[in-house]
């Protein structure tokens, strides 16, 4: 299970939920980072969440992505773009008390793990 990354995790922002899936090994992903903007309080649960997560010891499963696909999410349609985590989410992961080396592991340590093979 430690190659399975279960996506679009942000749309069950179930705590127990994701912990189950955790506990099994596999790597929960919150791929679309900047997708919900209008609906307002929506991202900020998402990001509380993510924190509740690495409060819970979670850190080295956890994966994030905008999912940018669609001429609409691009930026110049009026989309987040490419850009969204670095210059949006980020700041607000760490606006709500994110340490500066869980960002590392979920942008860089993580990622690289699971393409290598997840262990």
């Amino acid at each position: 299970m430690t190659r399975v990354a279960v996506g679009h995790c942000e749309t069950m922002p179930y705590l127990g939920y994701l912990s189950d899936l955790l506990g099994r090994g596999v790597y929960i992903v919150f791929d679309n980072c900047g997708q919900y903007r209008n609906l307002g309080q929506f991202e900020d649960d998402i990001v509380d969440l993510i924190r509740r997560l690495l409060d819970a010891g979670h850190e080295k499963r956890i994966l994030l992505s905008h999912d940018v696909c669609k001429f609409p999410q691009f930026k110049r349609h009026g989309g987040p773009g490419f850009t969204y985590i670095a210059e949006t989410f980020l700041p607000k992961l760490r606006a709500a008390g994110v340490p500066e080396a869980s960002v590392a592991t979920m942008t860089r340590e993580n990622p690289a793990r699971w393409l290598a093979g997840g262990t």
